[in-house]
């Protein structure tokens, strides 16, 4: 789906390369207990769903969406949306909120160590240290792995390596 244009694609197959992501974008993040981490860091995990298991990332600082969004779409045959204030998901956070205190931002480029599945704008990025959640952040936006030129089914990804069991 494009947020902005409100267009949706459809495509045949579970494995077809548009469903899955490498790299993401995000609105300011907000860091729990005002914790924020030395950025860029590969240390930190990536959960975007309560149901799959964080995973190894590499995270890098952006003063902007636009910024961000930019570099994500410099490894893609798209170009980078062009964004004016308030035309990004990481409006949603509320300013007059006692979330105004917290240490909020930078906005994030996160690049996955592996394609995932079905992450999406307006999903929330968890951050993780280890099994201590640091803060999160709304993913304004992705690349697929199509957008990145791959044109062949991606079938390494398995349900069961990702899953998790409560």
């Amino acid at each position: 789906m494009d947020p902005l244009s409100q267009t949706i694609y459809v495509v045949r197959g579970k494995h077809h390369p548009s469903l899955f992501m490498r790299k993401c974008w995000t609105g300011p993040a907000v860091w729990i207990n005002s914790f924020k981490p030395e950025l860029p860091t590969d240390r930190i995990q990536f959960q975007w769903q309560n149901k799959w298991r964080p995973v190894d990332s590499r995270i890098l600082p952006f003063n902007t969406v636009q910024e961000a969004a930019t570099v994500v779409h410099s490894s893609s045959t798209l170009a980078p949306p062009k964004l004016s204030d308030g035309e990004h998901l990481s409006t949603m956070l509320p300013g007059e909120t006692s979330e105004a205190k917290r240490n909020i931002g930078p906005c994030l480029v996160i690049e996955l160590a592996e394609p995932m599945r079905c992450v999406a704008p307006g999903q929330w990025a968890a951050l993780y240290d280890g099994n201590c959640c640091i803060g999160g952040a709304v993913i304004c936006g992705s690349i697929s792995l199509w957008d990145e030129g791959q044109r062949e089914p991606y079938t390494d990804w398995k349900l069961t390596n990702y899953e998790l069991h409560y």
